[in-house]
């Protein structure tokens, strides 16, 4: 008898089903939410089931026609490993141990890197980083030369000389291509260590009392009022910086920097008592929470539209989200310097 194969999931959420239950007027996965997507006028409803997924998005494909599935199997793990603590966070139980919030942090930190906005970004660097070393190399005087000379020597140096593709990188007509399944090594990692700095910092519940919050297909927003523009940009290591995420319908997480925390963790290190400073590090602060009226509601679910990437997840409908889900997504970008020029 041969073995059963192994069902695949095929339709991967770039956003889990479960945290989208959150958001539906009944609260549950059997109901539709209100979905928007920008620069239409359209409005339409969609099971949490049926929302923000694609076909074998974490799955690489391989040589025999299957795929590698680990990345979907591990986010699915880490998912069903969080949603405890989100949910005893959503039903105003703060009392969650290290290794709860532990959990919960990194699934903010993997939602933040998984989704198609964040992972076009990952492609794009992945495209200029190599563009821009092919440049570097084709601009090494005899580097070129010396490459095609091993090619030949191997049989694989073909009719094309380096002064040639020298010539079509200068044109423009040899760019790096990301593959579909690129920067899933970058997902995993950043989701980590975004999950790792997440947890030693301050989280403030904002809770609804009149109103509902909604959320996107890039629930996880970074901000930093503090930020006056510098060259390198912000960061989560500004003491200012930010992080918003809509835990539901009627709570929005904020992870902020622990200033007093930190404050004291230095006076105490600055001192020399470094067990008293490593045992203030370890000794994560207890979660708050804020009454949110109308007016921060509004603020809030303005900056989740505006940094939608294309859909916004909504309990209710209205056509002020279509109106704001218009124009280019405000989202944090990663900007490129371009390729060297070509010597000639």
């Amino acid at each position: 008898m041969k073995p059963r194969k192994q069902h695949r999931n095929i339709q991967q959420h770039y956003v889990p089903a479960s945290y989208l239950a959150g958001f539906t007027p009944d609260n549950n996965r059997d109901s539709q939410l209100f979905v928007y997507e920008r620069d239409t006028e359209k409005m339409f409803r969609a099971a949490p089931d049926n929302a923000a997924k694609r076909r074998n998005y974490y799955s690489i494909p391989l040589p025999d026609g299957s795929h590698d599935d680990r990345v979907d199997v591990m986010i699915t793990a880490l998912e069903g490993q969080a949603m405890p603590s989100l949910r005893k966070i959503r039903e105003r139980d703060y009392n969650l141990s290290t290794f709860e919030l532990a959990l919960l942090a990194t699934f903010i930190g993997f939602q933040e890197v998984r989704t198609p906005w964040t992972r076009r970004m990952f492609h794009q660097m992945e495209e200029e980083s190599t563009t821009s070393t092919m440049h570097f190399a084709a601009n090494q005087p005899g580097y070129l030369e010396k490459i095609f000379e091993q090619l030949k020597a191997e049989g694989n140096a073909g009719d094309v000389t380096p002064d040639q593709l020298r010539e079509a990188l200068r044109d423009g007509r040899i760019k790096a291509k990301a593959q579909p399944h690129s920067g899933l090594d970058l997902v995993a990692s950043m989701g980590m260590f975004l999950g790792n700095f997440y947890t030693r910092m301050l989280w403030t519940v904002l809770r609804a009392m009149e109103g509902e919050f909604v959320t996107s297909d890039t629930p996880v927003v970074r901000r930093d009022p503090g930020f006056k523009g510098r060259f390198y940009g912000g960061g989560l290591m500004s003491s200012t910086a930010q992080m918003w995420f809509p835990l539901s319908k009627a709570a929005c997480l904020i992870i902020s920097h622990d200033t007093e925390g930190e404050n004291k963790f230095f006076k105490l290190l600055g001192e020399g008592r470094r067990k008293e400073a490593e045992a203030v590090q370890l000794a994560l602060p207890p979660i708050r929470e804020r009454e949110a009226r109308q007016s921060l509601i509004d603020g809030v679910n303005h900056q989740t539209i505006t940094n939608a990437d294309r859909f916004v997840f909504s309990p209710f409908e209205s056509a002020d989200i279509a109106a704001k889900l218009q124009g280019g997504s405000q989202n944090m970008r990663i900007v490129f310097s371009p390729p060297p020029p070509i010597k000639k």
